[in-house]
């Protein structure tokens, strides 16, 4: 898409609620939430090729997609649903750019309203 609004194409139709898009640091791809299988993080390709599920658990809430500055890790908020008393989502997640290797890198009870990831 231009600066300018024009020239907006498609890059992947689902039949769900897909949101929270986050560009990848080299443009090439978009890692996106969507809501068909529970709250799932998914990738795709710039041409709509490669998608694929970073993510697939249960109906665990997740936020705020960003990509580490070297595109080879993306955090995430995330809901504990054993944390009963947190206000919203209340864990920062951490995962190789291919899905694997998720770990939780903080638990905050207050929930958790945004990410960046500074460089």
């Amino acid at each position: 898409m231009a600066a300018d609004g024009s020239g907006q194409r498609v890059v992947i139709e689902t039949p769900f609620i897909d949101y929270g898009p986050a560009w990848s640091p080299n443009g090439e791809t978009i890692a996106f939430l969507s809501d068909g299988d529970g709250p799932q993080v998914l990738s795709v390709g710039l041409d709509g090729s490669s998608l694929r599920y970073l993510t697939k658990d249960d109906d665990e809430q997740k936020a705020y997609l960003t990509w580490s500055p070297d595109g080879r890790a993306i955090a995430f908020a995330a809901l504990d649903e054993d944390e009963h008393e947190a206000d919203g989502l209340n864990e920062i997640r951490v995962m190789n750019a291919d899905g694997s290797g998720v770990t939780r890198v903080f638990t905050n009870t207050e929930g958790i309203r945004d990410l960046v990831w500074l460089r």
